[in-house]
């Protein structure tokens, strides 16, 4: 009483009719059949009304099943004094009230202390009386009937079982059965829209709707095979087949782009990479350094195309020994060697060193006695392969025009 609404217990009380909002309220009932609709006056009939007889039948076993649960699972175990080989009476020999005791005494011990020893003064016999609720139960009829009303109301047993995988028939049936429940679908559409709305009134949400997505279970793999030969023929479009799949085909033909796409590009960076090294390594193995073409030492120097580099002034490096460094300082006066002298210097050293097969350790003694020198120099040889690398690649580019 504390949670009825107190409209309703006013109602009840003057004997009046309740009226519910109809935006609040929503009745969803099964339509019942023409016959019944002035009986019922708006009011749903339940599936098995039409099998009523079975739903009481189905009742009854449950009932007895209750009873025999209830009175015949767990049997009823006792004791009794038993005779001995000679016929002797033991209710003869000794009283039954000593012996009663004895007997509780020793169940009450087993019960504390399982592994116990117990003394009695005659022999007993365990006897077992009840537990037939095995034979008793009728569980074969409960699934029965159960069986009976669910195909009476339409209702694959499948269902009830949670073995929906396991039903297997003709299409013909399978399709029977879905058109059987199609009429359905509306009312329920109707409600769950009625319940969004609900939902969007009381929690601040925008508009928002709902449908049920239909799903044959008749789309065996047999068809969506058959759906997928018939694509690859050319009888049916992709689409119908791959709906099949719930796969959205536009959504894939986005994806097959978007990845020959990436595709393409990859396979191009890679090309582009192969061919620069490839004309790098011709380049290369094509001489001496007097090979290298002149265009490339002077642009790393800053001069023009044609234009001999300048002597250094301070002294040039011997030829025996790239890696050594400047002579001295300039002849014009002592101090240190200026900046364009040893950027001089560094190029003529690059030039000798480029294609030498001691350079790595050339350059590492001049590591260690010029640092400085050695940066530039360093320098110099990566301007060097750059400039290569670019004429090589012009000059290719040319001969493919060509």
């Amino acid at each position: 009483m504390c949670s009825t609404p107190w409209e309703f217990i006013e109602a009840v009380e003057e004997e009046q009719r309740f009226k519910f909002n109809p935006e609040k309220f929503r009745h969803f009932e099964i339509p019942p059949v023409a016959t019944l609709q002035y009986k019922v006056k708006g009011w749903g009939m339940p599936l098995f009304m039409s099998c009523f007889s079975q739903v009481v039948q189905l009742q009854m076993l449950d009932r007895l099943d209750e009873a025999v649960a209830t009175d015949f699972i767990i049997p009823l175990r006792y004791l009794t004094p038993s005779t001995t080989k000679g016929g002797v009476d033991p209710l003869q020999t000794f009283g039954m009230g000593n012996f009663m005791g004895n007997v509780m005494k020793m169940i009450k011990e087993h019960k504390n202390d399982p592994t116990t020893w117990h003394t009695l003064p005659a022999p007993v016999e365990y006897n077992v009386a009840g537990g037939e609720g095995s034979q008793l139960q009728q569980a074969e009829q409960i699934d029965r009937r159960i069986d009976n009303l669910l195909n009476t109301m339409g209702v694959a047993t499948e269902f009830y079982r949670g073995s929906v995988s396991a039903i297997a028939g003709p299409p013909i049936a399978l399709k029977a059965f879905e058109r059987s429940w199609g009429h359905f679908v509306t009312p329920i559409t109707s409600w769950i829209n009625w319940y969004l709305e609900q939902c969007s009134e009381q929690l601040g949400w925008k508009e928002v709707h709902g449908r049920l997505v239909m799903s044959s279970i008749a789309e065996d793999d047999t068809s969506k095979q058959v759906k997928l030969n018939l694509s690859s023929a050319g009888v049916v479009s992709q689409t119908t087949a791959l709906k099949a799949f719930n796969i959205d085909p536009d959504i894939e033909r986005e994806r097959l782009k978007e990845e020959r796409r990436q595709q393409a590009d990859d396979a191009r960076e890679e090309n582009a990479k192969e061919m620069d090294a490839q004309m790098l390594d011709e380049y290369v193995q094509q001489g001496a350094p007097s090979q290298i073409p002149p265009n490339a030492a002077q642009a790393n120097m800053g001069l023009p195309p044609g234009e001999a580099a300048p002597p250094a002034e301070g002294g040039v490096m011997p030829a025996g020994a790239p890696g050594a460094a400047p002579a001295g300082p300039p002849a014009g006066g002592g101090g240190s060697p200026t900046l364009d002298q040893m950027q001089a210097d560094a190029a003529a050293a690059a030039q000798q060193l480029f294609a030498s097969p001691t350079r790595q350790s050339e350059l590492a003694n001049m590591k260690k006695t010029n640092p400085t020198l050695h940066a530039l120099v360093k320098q110099e040889l990566d301007n060097m392969e750059q400039g290569i690398q670019s004429q090589a690649l012009t000059q290719a580019k040319s001969q493919g025009g060509m």
